[in-house]
């Protein structure tokens, strides 16, 4: 009981690599190497140099390493998952969804009635305030140009 172990990972490195940097640490005790996890040697060189330099028995830091095997070919297992998965598809609008977004952002009072709306959901202020806010979002917009064409149809 007792110990802590702190594995890391390479930033990047290939699918299957297990070399790795860990550290355990029991009360002030600690031990802190590069490890082959792959490697019998490897694990067990550390396992004797933890063993000895943090007062546990050999064979717990063998069975922890083994564990820590697993974890890391799962933590693996979730990066390369990561890594490949796509990403989410845009959500479509409905078109009729499409067709009242359109009706308002062609409002002669687009402005007032934006402002109408923020106003609603409590957000109180000088008018430009608002005004200087709604203006930011439009052009800090991930989509500028879609935004712009539905107060500017020329665009």
């Amino acid at each position: 009981g007792g110990r802590v172990y702190r594995v890391k990972l390479p930033r990047s490195s290939g699918h299957d690599v297990f070399k790795v940097s860990v550290r355990l640490t029991v009360g002030e005790r600690f031990t802190l190497d590069g490890v082959d996890l792959s490697s019998r040697r490897s694990r067990e060189g550390f396992a004797a140099a933890a063993a000895e330099d943090c007062q546990v028995p050999v064979e717990v830091v063998r069975g922890d390493l083994g564990k820590l095997l697993f974890a890391v070919e799962e933590a693996q297992a979730r990066r390369r998952a990561a890594a490949t998965a796509k990403p989410d598809p845009i959500a479509e609008m409905l078109p009729a969804d499409h067709a009242a977004a359109m009706a308002f952002l062609r409002r002669p009072d687009l402005l007032g009635a934006t402002l109408a709306d923020v106003a609603r959901t409590g957000l109180v202020g000088e008018r430009v305030n608002i005004e200087t806010a709604l203006v930011r979002m439009i052009f800090m917009s991930s989509v500028p140009s879609r935004a712009l064409a539905g107060l500017c149809p020329a665009m």
